[in-house]
């Protein structure tokens, strides 16, 4: 990316994202408590002499890990809930007694593949070794989270081929960067997503040479992507980005493509047989533990799934209006929400920051012909429909008229090209980088100021 601006947006997401680690109290994101515990088990494999227990899906770990984040529970779905500093010093001066373990329960990530906590889980290994506690353990996968996103941030902003507010705008929001300051598997995903796109914009630059490495570097974000969450396997679409005339042939061209494809599907495949034959409904989950658990009574994702190949104009039906039905939230969830649910910052920032982002989207340099806005068309439809299968087969009894739980961070990793498939130049304003900073400096300490 030309110039140096970039490197302000990366100084306001430390500054602030290191504040949201210490800032909002344990577990309080959405499914930290499961990607804490996930990560610590894929440091710390147990080995001892016991089994899993039947109908259950999760690991053995310390009793103290979960007795820790137990503490805060009670402040999850209630927004008017809140801890004291006193309380929080108490909660987090527990110790660690990796003497004491049990099994516990997270079934909402047990299956996830270990690249998606790459650097939490070597925190979590240092933590254990020198039996920090649980508390120390937590903020240091947080920190970990964070330089995860900001890492690959700051190589998607220095190879952007130009300086662009738009692209530095949304990866600056105050909902984008709490999330990633908080313990989740959607940091690598969504930095790798933000990465891939700016690859693409580079390599389809008319005066860039396209080399072997680039072509691998693609592949591997496509696998890395795609093994973590399938539903974004359809950013693979972004190849056709990349001219002909950057290749030996158009047969290279597409063999390419097509052997970049076959290698994500094959191993994705292998992964996600794995998960499913791991995956319990409700109805056959331990009935004493399945009440805390993401996973809702009545759905069966294979039965969905039959459901849907034999009803596609009733399922589309219920994507179209599952979908719709989300636009006014997912609009705040991609600018102004923190912690679980309806939390969020005041209207009046998420409207500026709206407008904000509508001026961007209308004075975008970037050109854009047809056929590239009908492939991140493609791209963002194709992902949106395998989210909304997904999405269907977990969390909606079978042949439900409504998919719970679209939209929201699942929109992350499509963010870049839903604007920049909707921008074009079509204003003569132009806010410079010291306005954009003013209005994200605003939010920021708006935020701070709502948790």
């Amino acid at each position: 990316m030309k110039g140096i601006h970039y490197k302000y947006y990366l100084i306001i997401s430390l500054f602030f994202g290191l504040l949201y680690v210490f800032l909002v109290p344990p577990f309080q994101a959405p499914d930290e408590d499961s990607h804490f515990f996930r990560s610590y088990e894929i440091a710390n494999p147990y080995d001892g002499p016991l089994d899993d227990p039947h109908n259950r899906l999760g690991g053995y770990l310390p009793t103290s890990l979960f007795e820790y984040s137990d503490q805060f529970r009670y402040m999850r779905f209630d927004y008017e809930g809140k801890i004291n500093k006193q309380d929080l010093f108490t909660f987090n001066d527990k110790k660690l007694e990796q003497v004491n373990t049990s099994f516990t329960d997270f079934s909402n990530t047990a299956m996830y593949f270990p690249t998606a906590y790459p650097l939490q889980s070597i925190f979590a290994a240092l933590g254990s070794t020198f039996d920090a506690k649980p508390a120390t353990i937590l903020y240091s996968l947080r920190f970990a989270t964070l330089m995860t996103w900001l890492f690959f941030l700051m190589l998607a902003f220095r190879i952007f081929p130009k300086e662009s507010p738009l692209f530095l705008f949304i990866c600056t929001l105050p909902s984008i960067l709490i999330l990633h300051a908080s313990v989740t598997a959607d940091a690598i995903t969504n930095a790798l997503s933000f990465l891939l796109f700016a690859l693409t914009m580079m390599m389809r630059e008319e005066d860039y040479t396209l080399r072997t490495r680039d072509v691998i570097v693609f592949a591997l974000l496509i696998l890395v992507i795609s093994i973590n969450k399938i539903v974004y396997f359809p950013l693979i679409l972004l190849w056709f980005f990349l001219p002909f005339g950057k290749f030996q042939s158009l047969a290279n061209y597409y063999l390419l493509f097509f052997i970049i494809a076959g290698v994500c599907i094959s191993i994705t495949a292998v992964w996600t047989l794995k998960v499913n034959d791991a995956y319990i409904t409700y109805e056959e989950y331990h009935p004493d533990y399945r009440a805390d658990q993401q996973i809702k009574p009545n759905g069966d994702p294979d039965q969905q799934l039959q459901y849907i190949i034999k009803h596609p104009l009733e399922f589309s039906v219920n994507v179209i209006k599952s979908y719709a039905s989300v636009i006014p939230a997912s609009a705040a969830h991609l600018t102004g929400k923190f912690g679980w649910e309806k939390n969020y910052i005041p209207s009046w920032m998420i409207g500026l920051l709206i407008l904000t982002l509508l001026a961007l989207i209308l004075n975008q340099e970037l050109s854009f012909t047809p056929k590239h806005r009908l492939i991140l068309a493609g791209a963002v439809f194709g992902s949106l429909m395998l989210l909304a299968i997904v999405m269907y087969g977990l969390y909606s009894k079978v042949g439900n008229d409504y998919i719970f739980n679209l939209g929201g961070k699942y929109l992350f990793p499509l963010f870049p090209l839903i604007v920049f498939g909707l921008s074009f130049k079509g204003i003569k304003f132009k806010l410079r980088n010291i306005h954009l900073i003013g209005i994200l400096m605003v939010a920021h300490i708006t935020m701070v100021y709502s948790i």
